[in-house]
């Protein structure tokens, strides 16, 4: 089976950092070990070939030099073409999308044909040419460290574990959750949690959950998540969504771990970065709305006139 492999890689390092520093060390400086590791024991995608075995004729990452510059050797020395994608605006922002989409469509019609293709990363903007490859009759293969939106993980054939790549293709075992910051599975049903909110605001909240997974919480909630999350910045990566748990019991709200952790990890994919200076309310409010409009428009779902800028009031804690 003739495969391509593309890797957002700062899409999956910063996924794998949020999960543990150790395994998106290991993704970073042994690239090796998981090349390896998808070539020998990650079964073929839906449909494929019968006994089918990946051959890996194309290997290309996508990298932020100023940022990970550090990692490039170990990716030549496996065998990747390692294209640069600098920060084209002044928050962050790369050309990695564009130049992964053009390199897929390229050898969806190179000779000679390939059978499937590999996408590594989370970004909801690869869902059309998750699509073409389909209609194209190519399987696709998908590891997405993370929360990607729904028609996203629809599209691809075969998305790979991210506790599985971990462990198995990382060598790595996460550790188990503490209890800091257990899961509150106990937590009142959305009805509950969003009583006493206008049923236009209600709906709108529902509808962005259901499209993008974000938490069905109140304004008020999710402005203290929100504010949460930003006091609690200056402690680095590691143990963030505890200290920010903490901190939101501290102010009476319970609020579960997964909800902080989908607030993190949508805010790095959003293009964030934390303790720079713009941990705040304001920013961190503004970043994840815009973020979560796009989502859903991606996912064509119908909005109302004013939609963007119902979410911002709705996470800002704005919204009556």
């Amino acid at each position: 089976m003739k495969s391509a492999l593309f890797v957002d890689f700062d899409n999956v390092y910063s996924g794998l950092r949020e999960l543990d520093p150790a395994a998106a060390d290991q993704f970073a400086r042994q690239p090796m070990r998981w090349v390896d590791w998808l070539l020998h024991s990650l079964p073929a995608p839906e449909h494929a070939l019968p006994d089918a075995r990946r051959r890996l004729l194309a290997r290309r990452c996508y990298l932020n030099p100023q940022a990970y510059q550090r990692y490039r050797t170990a990716f030549n020395q496996t065998g990747f073409d390692v294209i640069d994608c600098p920060p084209l605006t002044s928050e962050g922002k790369t050309a990695t999308d564009i130049h992964l989409v053009l390199d897929v469509v390229d050898l969806m019609h190179n000779e000679p044909a390939f059978d499937e293709f590999i996408l590594f990363s989370a970004d909801a903007d690869f869902t059309p040419v998750l699509r073409k490859l389909r209609r194209a009759d190519r399987r696709t293969t998908v590891l997405a460290i993370g929360f990607p939106a729904a028609a996203y993980r629809a599209s691809a054939d075969l998305l790979i574990d991210p506790a599985v790549f971990v462990r198995e293709a990382l060598g790595i075992e996460l550790p188990a959750p503490t209890p800091a910051i257990p899961s509150l599975t106990n937590l009142p049903p959305d009805d509950e949690r969003l009583a006493g909110v206008e049923p236009p605001l209600r709906a709108l909240i529902l509808q962005v959950h259901q499209h993008t997974g974000a938490p069905a919480l109140a304004p008020a909630a999710f402005r203290a998540l929100l504010e949460a999350v930003a006091e609690t910045a200056s402690g680095g990566a590691e143990g963030h969504a505890a200290r920010a748990q903490d901190r939101l019991r501290a102010n009476g709200f319970d609020i579960a771990a997964s909800e902080i952790e989908w607030t993190l990890q949508n805010l790095l994919q959003a293009g964030h970065f934390f303790q720079d200076g713009q941990d705040d309310l304001r920013a961190l409010s503004y970043k994840l709305a815009g973020y979560l409009v796009n989502l859903c428009r991606r996912e064509q779902v119908q909005t109302e006139e004013g939609f963007a800028g119902a979410v911002h009031r709705w996470l800002s804690g704005k919204a009556a």
